[in-house]
């Protein structure tokens, strides 16, 4: 059974009069602190955001992935013909390796992009709130691997507007609620055992086989000695009811926001991914 995992705190904040940002994917912070991913283990994680805007026909759907530190897959609804593509030089022949991967992976994508659709029109009735503002409902997920490339443990969180909602608790295949309104989802979910079993089964046993697939087809790059290199994020500018992409790339550590004032808490799960609190 995989060990209990604090459930992730994502907050997102910002001082009256000032710009309000949302990290819709990032990269995991590098630095070794509590929660991290242990020495010499191995992860393969998910990020995923929709974000619904008065100026938007549909909610924009993005996903990414990453092994260990590396992006290596990218969906965006908003692209002419979506698909996922490949973001590492290795994936490239992906489809050699397990043909139709790429057809696969794409109608996934698609299909989460419904879900997630669906998802934030209940969650404006949940809480009770009009078609007019910015909404962003993201998911992450995580399996971790041992050095021997066991399974260690893993998570699947939610958050809506910045706020966290219902995370899996794997040794329980139950869900935890962490605002009122969250209660909804974790009655139904937990109605439909199905769903925290599935859900589980992918964290423990689908993510570890493709996990050490990656690993495998990555060695050369994924394997090797060296500071992990940062990675761009996607920030969306939630000022004055529109939700723009930022034109200017963010990496960790060095974070170019933009000048005006900012807060930022967004995304942190005890010390596995970084948290920003004011910029100038």
């Amino acid at each position: 059974m995989g060990s209990r995992v604090t459930p992730p705190s994502w907050r997102l904040t910002g001082p009256a009069g000032g710009r309000v940002y949302a990290v819709t994917a990032l990269t995991p912070d590098p630095r070794p602190r509590s929660g991290s991913p242990r020495l010499g283990s191995h992860s393969l994680r998910y990020f995923s955001a929709a974000v619904a805007s008065p100026e938007l026909a549909e909610p924009r759907f993005l996903s990414v992935g990453y092994v260990d530190d590396q992006l290596f897959v990218r969906f965006d609804s908003a692209r002419a013909s979506p698909r996922m593509e490949p973001r590492a030089a290795w994936m490239e022949r992906m489809d050699r390796e397990e043909p139709g991967y790429w057809e696969r992976s794409t109608r996934r994508s698609e299909a989460n992009a419904q879900v997630s659709r669906a998802g934030l029109r209940h969650l404006r009735r949940y809480f009770n709130q009009s078609e007019a503002g910015v909404h962003i409902l993201q998911a992450m997920s995580c399996c971790e691997v041992s050095p021997e490339l066991t399974f260690r443990r893993g998570f699947l969180q939610f958050a809506y507007d910045g706020r966290d909602y219902p995370a899996l608790d794997t040794e329980t295949s139950t869900w935890t609620a962490a605002v009122p309104q969250a209660v909804n989802s974790k009655r139904k979910w937990e109605a439909e055992r199905s769903i925290s079993e599935g859900d589980k089964a992918y964290l423990e046993e689908t993510s570890v086989l493709w996990l050490k697939k990656y690993l495998e087809m990555g060695k050369e790059t994924l394997q090797r000695a060296g500071t992990p290199r940062p990675s761009p994020w996607y920030l969306w500018d939630l000022s004055n009811g529109k939700a723009e992409e930022s034109r200017s790339p963010v990496a960790f550590p060095l974070c170019s926001l933009p000048s005006h004032t900012l807060v930022l808490e967004c995304m942190s799960l005890t010390g596995l991914f970084p948290s920003f609190v004011s910029r100038q």
